[in-house]
């Protein structure tokens, strides 16, 4: 499919709205690409993927993006109507990260390549990584103009979004966050609100956690978008500004 860059003074992206990840979809993309990296555990992993594909698949379509050589394996699970498993250049599962970013442009899906660089090269590159450009997902690509990753923010779904500072400046030296907020705004982000952590520790700091807790509380997610401070320093001020919120943080999951 067709390939687009935004940029300063680009329309491209005037009707871009990311879906928040509560909202109905259609169907799941995963990969059974269960890397080399896993060693013993290989066959383990792929088990538990297994239990969370069959998951899935009870309650929605999903399409399960495979390395070519592996598709009789893949088919020899007997994942069911359900699954449909396709070929595809993919070498890892992490499919948050390294698969596109899926949005809406007026009425049509877009699928937005963020630039996956193998968590600022904290593993080798692999091939797979250029999966938004490699693969052929049958819908317009949109190129954002910074590098980042499914996993480094979070949408209300209605243009607010909460992100990592250090993942986000980490991966982008040459931008300052008044930039990447910019970055944002050709994707349909007009509001950041950054969760921040001293950058020397790097992208696996707690702020990530915070995050995965805003993804499985709905309540959460929406008060967080709206909360005055801008700059939220480390994971606990953040669970503190959750609890005042919602009073419990187990309301409203989103993860099936």
């Amino acid at each position: 499919m067709a390939r687009q860059e935004v940029s300063d003074g680009s329309e491209v992206s005037a009707s871009i709205g990311i879906p928040a990840d509560f909202e109905t979809h259609a169907r799941t993309i995963m990969a059974w690409a269960v890397h080399r990296e896993w060693g013993g555990d290989r066959e383990r992993v792929e088990r538990e993927l297994e239990t969370v594909i069959r998951a899935i698949a009870e309650d929605e379509p999903v399409t399960l993006l495979t390395p070519p050589d592996l598709v009789g394996a893949a088919k020899q699970r007997g994942f069911g109507v359900e699954v449909e498993i396709v070929p595809a250049p993919v070498d890892d599962v992490w499919m948050r990260d390294i698969a596109p970013v899926f949005a809406k442009r007026g009425g049509d899906t877009v699928a937005i390549d963020l630039n996956f660089n193998g968590w600022d090269g904290s593993r080798s590159g692999r091939p797979g990584d250029r999966l938004a450009r490699t693969h052929d997902f049958g819908v317009p690509v949109i190129g954002v103009p910074f590098v980042g990753e499914g996993g480094a923010f979070i949408t209300d779904g209605a243009g607010l979004a909460v992100a990592t500072r250090s993942c986000l400046l980490s991966r982008n030296p040459h931008l300052d966050e008044a930039a990447i907020e910019r970055s944002f705004g050709h994707i349909g982000i007009h509001t950041v609100n950054r969760v921040g952590c001293n950058l020397d520790r790097g992208s696996g700091c707690q702020t990530q956690r915070a995050l995965e807790i805003t993804r499985r509380t709905t309540i959460a997610a929406r008060q967080l978008f709206h909360v005055s401070t801008r700059d939220i320093e480390g994971y606990e001020p953040v669970r503190e500004l959750m609890l005042e919120s919602i009073g419990s943080p187990k309301a409203g999951l989103l993860l099936r």
